[in-house]
């Protein structure tokens, strides 16, 4: 061999040892570098001709295995949607109390359970009586404080999802140059693209986490990155992700029902294709977990007023009598739409300062009213207080449906008080019993419901207000491809203050719930003022219908299929945990809660109220520890129980779900860091193996190095021969 070439090889050793030792060098220097893999060192010989002519260094390579990296993406995904959800149900749990302690809102109930108890012991007692106002005040604050807390969660979780889409962008904005980079690279091949693989790592991981995509390498070096659906997120050039955070939320506020926008990608709504990571774990909360809350909490809400309404509406405060009743329910056309009264007599007494009757009539009976419209009942009120010479001729009194929709009674005077029962017969003194209203809401000569109570009916004497403008209705909950129970085509007619039956539309036996909602979208009348949708609820879909402009509506059904009723039709109960509250007067009032009823003295013939009674009292007492029936609502199922069983079922349910989401993330969170440590048992950097590898090239340096410096010697002296 020629001496030079054994000075080339030397020389080429030289190099290829310097090139191994500013690897290790990196190695060593980033070893606590967050998403560093190692770099491996590669080299080959230099062959001339057949003959050896020294080592060539390669582009170094990282030692990953990308199997793992796969892996870890996948389970950080599922690890941080456990994450985000642990967060908010840990809150969430703290609101409502943790099951058995003080803070439980069960507690609310038997509160009040309670101070009825000592209120029917006592019904004159004003400590009683305040203590039980405050029991009740203080669980409907509770309660209009979680339904508050649950839509700023909901609004909370909308945001996140914006801010995400934001970061989402940034990332494949900056992955996108990172692609740019390695494709240069490696065009130009004299250098290696393993930092920049290395940030794209780290930028792949952390895009996995907000949202579960999938991704392939092209042979260039450029990786493409596609939603879990195969929608492109980056292919040449990064696409952005837009979604637009609502303002407010409430509880009838949904993404199925149009109300929140969804997450678009090049104009295409990809929401309902998200499934993992953060992403998905905010959508869950905002669309699914968070309002199957609300639904729950406020079917409880609900079922609590109309039970504490029924009661107090059957009641006649003493010694603070009310000389004007305000109703609650609303009425759209009080010329046109009708009642009729069944099953009994309703029996209205003006009552002197001392308790003792002063006036009493009959509806029934006396004053000849069992149907009619309701300006035709306030005409016939009206007339006995002002006009019946059997009546108390007050001049100022006024019956009428106000400018709001309500029915009122004002006597015009306090020096009486009014008081009203339903009895089973016309004959005075009979048994406290509820009439029946049959209630025709579009005077078209078909009842469309019937309700028990006249007071309770009109929400004459309320002591929980509630929202009175029926605007939304649902459905009960159904499976999205439930059919319209009929057996022949049905017609339901929508009306509004001003235009009683403003359209129509026809529903076919055999429409599901989906055909209902299209058949009312698609009619020209309803366009612009009424809109359908499906609401996603517990184990199925509500068909929800509201009117636009937020004022009261009608849906009834002029055809006699039952479709209404088989679908359960009603008013909705959404958001009503928010809004519920006690009544002001018998707030400012304890003593006007009910306790008793109208008495009947029948030495006198004549009706009474006494402050003694606690009729009433021991029936609120009754109702609050005997069970109530409970429909399907959010992530509480159909049942039995009392209102403080029902407030711990729902505690528990939280309580449970928390704990369960709890136990899967501290699963996935040891999956996941055992995934990451095997993954960095390969790529990371082990300073003891650095070490050893930086002795043996600097020995091959050294050897290198005497190579040359032996070759030197022996040329010079082959030139100092000559």
């Amino acid at each position: 061999m020629p001496i030079t070439s054994a000075l080339n090889s030397a020389i080429s050793g030289l190099h290829a040892s310097q090139a191994a030792i500013d690897v290790i060098s990196q190695n060593i220097s980033n070893v606590n570098t967050p998403g560093y893999t190692k770099k491996v060192y590669q080299q080959s010989s230099v062959v001339l001709n057949g003959q050896g002519m020294g080592a060539k260094e390669e582009l170094y390579t990282r030692n990953v295995n990308e199997g793992l990296i796969k892996d870890l993406r996948k389970n950080a995904a599922l690890l941080s949607n456990l994450v985000i959800k642990d967060d908010f149900m840990s809150r969430i749990e703290n609101l409502f109390g943790e099951p058995g302690s003080s803070a439980d809102l069960s507690n609310e109930f038997n509160n009040i359970m309670t101070a009825f108890e000592n209120l029917a012991s006592n019904p004159s007692d004003l400590v009683s009586q305040n203590n039980t106002i405050q029991s009740i005040d203080s669980a409907l604050n509770r309660i209009n404080n979680l339904g508050r807390q649950l839509q700023t969660m909901r609004q909370e979780a909308d945001q996140k999802l914006t801010t995400l889409c934001e970061e989402a962008n940034d990332i494949l904005k900056q992955i996108d140059s990172l692609n740019d980079s390695i494709v240069r690279t490696q065009t130009l091949g004299y250098q290696s693209t393993t930092d920049y693989e290395d940030q794209m790592d780290q930028l792949m991981l952390r895009l996995s986490e907000i949202m579960d995509i999938q991704y392939f390498k092209r042979s260039s070096g450029e990786t493409v990155i596609m939603t879990s659906s195969g929608e492109n997120l980056l292919d040449n050039n990064a696409q952005a992700l837009n979604h637009t955070t609502i303002t407010t939320t409430q509880a009838w506020t949904t993404y199925s029902g149009g109300n929140i926008g969804g997450i678009y990608l090049n104009g295409k709504d990809i929401t309902s294709s998200i499934k993992t990571g953060e992403m998905a774990a905010l959508i869950d909360l905002r669309d699914s977990i968070l309002p199957e809350m609300q639904a729950s909490l406020d079917a409880m809400s609900t079922a609590f007023a109309q039970q504490m309404n029924i009661l107090q509406n059957r009641s006649s405060s003493y010694p603070d009598m009310q000389s004007s009743l305000n109703g609650e329910r609303s009425f759209i056309d009080p010329d046109t739409q009708r009642i009729s009264i069944s099953d009994g007599d309703v029996k209205i007494s003006l009552f002197n300062t001392d308790g003792k009757q002063a006036f009493t009539t009959s509806l029934v009976n006396d004053l000849g009213f069992n149907s009619g419209t309701i300006n035709d009942l306030a005409n016939v009120l009206e007339n006995w207080l002002k006009n019946n010479p059997d009546g108390p001729l007050l001049a100022h009194a006024k019956v009428e449906v106000n400018s709001q929709g309500k029915f009122t009674i004002d006597l015009g005077t306090s020096t009486y008080g009014i008081g009203i029962i339903d009895e089973a017969s016309s004959t005075p003194g009979s048994s406290q019993k509820d009439v029946t209203i049959s209630f025709d809401a579009n005077g078209d000569g078909i009842n469309d419901s019937t309700h028990q109570g006249f007071s309770y009916f009109f929400g004459l004497n309320n002591l929980i207000q509630t929202r009175t403008d029926a605007w939304l209705y649902d459905s009960k909950i159904m499976s999205a491809k439930s059919l319209a129970q009929i057996n022949s085509p049905a017609e339901i007619s929508f009306s509004i203050a001003g235009n009683i039956d403003m359209a129509s539309v026809q529903i076919l036996p055999g429409d599901t719930i989906q055909k209902i909602a299209d058949r009312i979208n698609n009619t020209p009348e309803l366009n612009g003022f009424i809109k359908a949708s499906l609401v996603q609820e517990g184990s199925g879909y509500r068909l929800r219908i509201q009117n636009s402009s937020g004022e009261h509506m009608e849906i009834t059904e002029k055809t006699n299929t039952g479709l209404l009723s088989s679908l359960g039709i009603e008013p909705s109960n959404a958001g009503m945990a928010e809004v519920i509250k006690l009544n002001s007067f018998i707030k400012d009032n304890p003593s006007a809660l009910g306790k008793g009823e109208m008495q009947f003295d029948t030495y006198s013939g004549e009706y009474f109220l006494s402050a003694s009674d606690n009729s009433i009292a021991s029936q609120f007492s009754n109702m609050l520890t005997s069970a109530q029936v409970f429909t399907e609502a959010g992530f509480m199922s159909s049942g039995s129980a009392t209102f403080a069983q029902y407030a711990a079922s729902f505690v528990s349910q939280v309580a449970n779900d928390t704990a369960a989401n709890n136990s899967k993330m501290v699963y996935q969170d040891e999956l996941t860091a055992t995934i990451s440590y095997k993954s960095a048992e390969i790529s990371g950097v082990d300073l003891d193996e650095e070490l050893a590898t930086l002795t043996i090239y600097e020995r091959s340096y050294a050897a290198a190095a005497k190579v040359i410096s032996t070759t030197v010697e022996m040329l010079d002296d082959l030139f100092a021969a000559f």
